[in-house]
This record gives structure tokens, sequence and C-alpha cells, in this order.
């Protein structure tokens, strides 16, 4: 899916599956997406009118909703990884911080850095990645988590299996560590030999 659009543009892939994700809990007008996703009402139009025309979204007079297509799709990139979750990890990770758990992937040879900066690429501060086997561990990180027993009980709260990623990215604008956790997710997609290698590119030719 290519939905970004000029050399500087407004919103990215993360900002649309964020749409789906939130059309996922019910009907959203637009001018409550133009809220939940922090971009303005063009933008937003933008994604709708898309949406609409990969039949991943109908519009009625109560708002926007996903259709039966639509619907499946989420469950589907939900097999892979979370919607972002607000958490807080106290001292350990600056600013606000947004969740996203990638499912069975820690084994998988990663360039971490990289990884990491995609979150810097699409405007958050940062982002702290979080292997767990039997414990959790830090990849190409000199500190040990185990050091924090804070985050470790933060942690301890979500659903978190063997050999999950666990993505924390950091920002002062909430919308921007949400983006920032799901551009990683979304980058970590394409490279893992999941199901479906692109997470939209199996839906429609235009995505």
């Amino acid at each position: 899916m290519e939905y970004m659009v000029g050399a500087l543009p407004s919103f990215s892939d993360a900002h649309v599956l964020r749409a789906l994700f939130y059309l996922s809990h019910g009907v959203l007008s637009r001018k409550k997406l133009v809220e939940l996703l922090g971009i303005g009402e063009g933008s937003v139009r933008t994604i709708i009118g898309r949406l609409s025309s990969d039949k991943l979204i109908i519009s009625t007079k109560q708002g926007h909703k996903l259709t039966e297509s639509g619907a499946s799709f989420v469950e589907k990139i939900e097999k892979r990884f979370t919607h972002p979750q607000t958490v807080d990890l106290g001292g350990f990770v600056s600013g606000l911080q947004s969740l996203v758990i990638f499912r069975g992937v820690s084994e998988m040879e990663w360039d971490w850095v990289s990884l990491r900066d995609e979150s810097l690429k699409n405007g958050a501060d940062g982002a702290v990645l979080i292997k767990y086997n039997t414990s959790f561990s830090l990849p190409n990180c000199e500190l040990k988590i185990s050091d924090y027993p804070y985050v470790l009980d933060v942690l301890s709260q979500f659903d978190i299996k063997a050999k999950d990623v666990v993505i924390v990215s950091f920002s002062d604008i909430i919308h921007d560590a949400e983006v920032g956790a799901l551009s990683i997710a979304l980058k970590m997609n394409k490279k893992s030999k999941s199901s479906f290698f692109s997470v939209f590119n199996d839906v429609s030719p235009n995505i």
C-alpha cells in the first residue's frame, strides 16, 4: 500500500492502519477520526475515500464503519500485532508512550537499530524494542531490563507470549507515539515471513 502523498506526506500507512483500528470499535464520524488521528480533515477525507474504494469501510448518515471485508482484514492484522496501547514505563522511557506487541518473531534476524529509527522517521522521538522468550531482554543494548522491576511489572499486565517483540514508541504527542510504534510493526511485517508479506497488499492493488 502506498498512501503517502507528495514529498512531505501529511499521513502514512500507519495513520491508515490507526483509522482501521479505531473503526473496528464502531461507527465514527469524520470529525471524530480527525480528532483521533491527529491529522487534517483533508488527509482524513483522503483516507476515507481510499478505504471506501477498497471496500474496507462504508459511509452512512451516522458515520463510517468497517465492512465485513474490513473487519476480516483487521482480524488478520491482529493475528500479527496488537492495536497500540498507551503505557507508562516510568523513567525508563521519556514522554508519552505507545506499546504494540508483534507476535512470534523475536528469534528472527533483525536490524534493531534500523527498526528503532523507523519511529523517528515517522515523527516519534524514539522507540525501545523488547524481546521476550523465557524472559525479557533488550536487543543490541547494554542495559538489562531486569534492573528495572517497575518495567517488568508493567509488561506483566499485557498478553506477551514467547517469541514476541514488544515495541514501545515515545513522543510528547501520543498520536506520534502510536504512529511510531505502528510504523515499526509495519516494517517488521514486510520483512517477516508472515501469511501476508505486506499487511495491505493482499487486500487491494491500490493499497
